[in-house]
């Protein structure tokens, strides 16, 4: 009895000291707090800096929400193990405006709630020749100036780290690469969210080098949930994956649930996904209006379950060897391009939108038990599969569903492939179906199938509105009782996160601003996937009559508006020539009007917008290059 009391103590110790081994301390940072005398870090009396604080291992380091903090050099983390770099109190994230965030030879480091605003390098810095170790940056927003200087250079993240998690990050208004890693293993990307890259395409096309995300000589790669939109530049790549010489093996590399837009299609070319890597994993993608969704260079790529939308090409395969399964090519002026190098390209689905457009073109592959919607005359051979209209249950918006009547249920083969685009198994009764999504109207009914999120319409709202979301378009395919699971930004708090129609007050905000909102279904055994809606709160109530003022010295008026806009400049305002741009809410020019000469206080500039839809959309004005004002105007 005594040797079994005093082991039990023994394990007790041993327990305390390695849980108190790990045990963080908190410091609190204020920079507002600076008068204060008493600053010892605590809550109640925070330290009003980071350069001069003493920092230690096992320590979490929280700074004030809505608080700046300005480093006029680097913004340094260095030699720290177990620490937590953070947000308390209430409000906006807090900001770090710096050259950059630099971190070197650092193990267990969590950078969690922060705004990096980096004037002029790379925004988050993981030195390489000092490399760190096990790192979350999770819930962050990384990004630079909205112009940048000529010959500028910086990166979102630049990272050679064993460990890296990215979670729910946003990285934009970069000049070249969003993210960049080389020789980093063991990355896991999700939720993230990253637009606005190689901004050095608008100064000069023929040298930009920018992407989305580069990876070079990095192993174990997962990015998943992750939209990476490139319409607003051309060239390069949303996401390349390379080798940085040919002696090293890649393994283990997955991208899997993402939305890749772009690059613009230009005479630059570029792609959405490049892969100069064997055997990585391209599943569930939404990929679209790129000079080609993916361009691969090497062997054993398998490519399953995507979405391939207006494309120059959907898929390029420039080296052997590419298994091409279960996929939706739609109103892409090439489906599959593989430049005499054999493939495999079974279960597929084919939609030309133009006579013009192909579907597969090399006679060298293995095709089968694919179906095109009609036969290509540049491709006869095709007809050996099925020609039918594959009856969408709505191509115009996206939804590849299949009828119940569709030529393509039951008319697959087996390929090992397992999970449809919504995760539901293949085949559910014994035989794969053709396309993305495996019919569930036939199956099995023993077999029990994932329920399916709808979060309802995106919204734009003013600050203070009662908002309403809208959850009650999900559905379980076996009308199984579902369990609803909102999840809402951290500013913002529902009325009840299981609720079918959650509600809550949109909150003020400095700038127009998007709050996106996930939802997800349980039916007691599978999950859905997630689904999402964007509510759009605008900085005020913008009804006809008023004007929204902002720093560039222009008014825009009426806002809503039916037909027309007028611009007013504050004060008498000399130009040699000032062009005013309209966009779309994804990047797109839409409209462009040239003034010239001198606008007196009190004049204004007229435009005329009859052509466009009601929508939101965002309109620019620029003087000899440089941008003197920006805003978003409601079309009625």
């Amino acid at each position: 009895m005594k040797r079994k009391i005093v082991g039990f103590i023994l394990i007790m110790l041993f327990c305390w000291l390695s849980e108190n081994s790990f045990a963080q301390d908190t410091i609190y940072i204020d920079p507002a707090n600076s008068s204060d005398p008493s600053m010892d870090g605590s809550i109640e009396h925070p330290f009003d800096n980071w350069g001069s604080l003493d920092k230690e291992d096992n320590t979490v380091y929280l700074i004030q929400r809505g608080s700046v903090i300005e480093e006029s050099g680097k913004f340094e983390i260095n030699n720290l193990n177990n620490i937590t770099v953070g947000a308390y109190g209430s409000g906006n994230k807090p900001r770090i405006t710096t050259s950059s965030v630099l971190v070197q030879s650092c193990e267990s480091l969590v950078i969690r709630d922060i705004e990096i605003y980096s004037d002029g390098g790379v925004c988050l810095e993981f030195n390489h020749h000092n490399p760190s170790k096990d790192v979350l940056i999770e819930n962050c927003v990384i990004h630079s100036p909205p112009t940048w200087e000529e010959n500028a250079y910086n990166y979102g993240i630049s990272a050679g780290v064993n460990g890296l998690k990215i979670y729910d990050t946003e990285v934009y208004n970069i000049y070249r690469d969003g993210l960049y890693f080389d020789h980093a293993n063991n990355i896991d990307i999700k939720g993230c969210y990253i637009h606005d890259v190689n901004q050095h395409f608008l100064d000069a096309p023929e040298d930009a080098g920018g992407d989305g995300i580069q990876f070079v000589g990095c192993d174990s790669i997962l990015l998943r949930e992750t939209v990476i939109d490139r319409s607003g530049t051309g060239k390069k790549f949303c996401v390349i994956v390379q080798n940085a010489d040919d002696t090293e093996n890649i393994t283990n590399v997955v991208f899997e649930d993402n939305h890749f837009i772009g690059p613009d299609i230009t005479e630059y070319g570029g792609a959405g996904l490049f892969t100069g890597v064997e055997g990585i994993t391209i599943r569930r993608n939404i990929i679209e209006g790129s000079p080609s969704g993916v361009y691969t260079h090497a062997h054993e790529i398998l490519i399953n379950n995507n979405l391939f939308l207006n494309n120059g090409t959907g898929i390029s395969v420039a080296s052997n060897w590419a298994e091409i399964y279960h996929n939706v090519f739609y109103g892409n002026g090439l489906a599959v391009h593989s430049s005499n190098r054999p493939s495999i390209l079974k279960n597929n689905i084919v939609y030309l939108t133009d006579s013009a457009d192909e579907g597969f073109n090399d006679v060298d592959c293995e095709v089968s038990h694919n179906l095109q919607n009609i036969s290509s005359v540049t491709s006869p051979w095709f007809d050996a599969n099925i020609i039918a209209d594959p009856l969408f249950v709505d191509a115009d918006n996206f939804d590849f569903h299949l009828q119940e009547n569709s030529s393509c249920i039951d008319a697959g083969t087996e390929v090992g492939i397992i999970y449809d685009y919504d995760l539901q198994t293949i085949p559910c009764n014994g035989i794969p179906d053709i396309g993305a999504f495996e019919y569930q109207g036939n199956c099995d009914p023993s077999d029990n199938r994932r329920p399916v999120a709808d979060a309802g319409d995106d919204q734009i709202v003013n600050s203070e509105d009662f908002v309403e979301l809208d959850g009650s378009n999900s559905y379980d395919p076996d009308e199984d009782s579902l369990y609803f699971s909102w999840v809402s930004p951290e500013e913002i708090e529902l009325s009840d996160n299981t609720a079918v129609m959650p509600t809550f007050y949109a909150p003020e905000v400095s700038e127009d601003t998007d709050f996106m909102f996930t939802l997800t279904l349980n039916d007691g055994e599978l999950s859905s996937k997630k689904d999402t809606a964007i509510i759009t709160v605008l900085q005020q109530s913008t009804g006809v009559n008023t004007f929204e003022e902002d720093f560039y010295n222009f008014k825009v008026y009426p806002n809503p508006t039916a037909d027309h806009l007028v611009l007013y400049p504050n004060k008498s305002f000399d130009v040699k020539g000032i062009i005013i741009k309209i966009y779309s809410l994804d990047g797109k020019l839409l409209k462009t009007q040239h003034h010239s000469g001198y606008i007196a206080e009190g004049g204004a500039v007229n435009l005329n917008i009859t052509g466009l839809t009601a929508s939101v959309y965002i309109i620019t004005v620029e003087d000899n290059g440089k941008l003197l004002y920006q805003s978003k105007f409601i079309k009625d």
